[in-house]
């Protein structure tokens, strides 16, 4: 099948659309954090200290999250999988808005959202290659990973752009 057959057919597969929509909000949502939650600390009356720490602990989290959820792809079917870290994501997320912001809700919420980080590439990587098999399943992820790029440029951009 041609690059160009390929990507047809991938634009044409309902399920790799929805795996790309997935990944652009992901995306979004995890530069967002990034990039505003040690300024959003400080307004919460936190130091920048736990500001940075709290990047670091998302990234010590993430290299765990990751590899559990790589060992776990071969265990549990990869939707399944998928699904429940971006359902986690949300609950992370909606509880650290519902409790008052103190550097153990800040270390808390910066370690779920760690485990959680990019716990997502493994499954979404498996499921472009049960989708499409091996031959394409670069490219394929590609497509799907450049969605997410553009959600992070987005995010970090949001940052910078004046309010009206």
């Amino acid at each position: 099948m041609p690059f160009l057959q390929a990507l047809s057919r991938a634009r044409s597969h309902g399920s790799y659309r929805l795996l790309v929509i997935g990944f652009f909000v992901c995306g979004f949502h995890l530069a967002f954090i990034n990039v505003h939650m040690p300024a959003y600390l400080v307004q919460c009356g936190l130091s920048p200290e736990v500001g940075s720490w709290t990047i670091a602990v998302i990234g010590l989290f993430n290299v765990v999250g990751s590899l559990s959820a790589g060992y776990l792809g071969g265990r549990v079917p990869k939707q399944i999988l998928l699904a429940s870290i971006y359902f986690l994501r949300a609950i992370a997320i909606g509880l650290f808005m519902l409790f008052p912001v103190t550097e153990m809700t800040a270390y808390i919420f910066a370690a779920a959202m760690g485990l959680l980080w990019l716990s997502t590439v493994p499954p979404t990587a498996g499921l472009v290659s049960v989708f499409f098999g091996p031959r394409y399943m670069g490219m394929l992820y590609g497509v799907a990973f450049s969605a997410t790029s553009s959600a992070r440029s987005w995010a970090s951009g949001s940052a910078a752009s004046p309010s009206i």
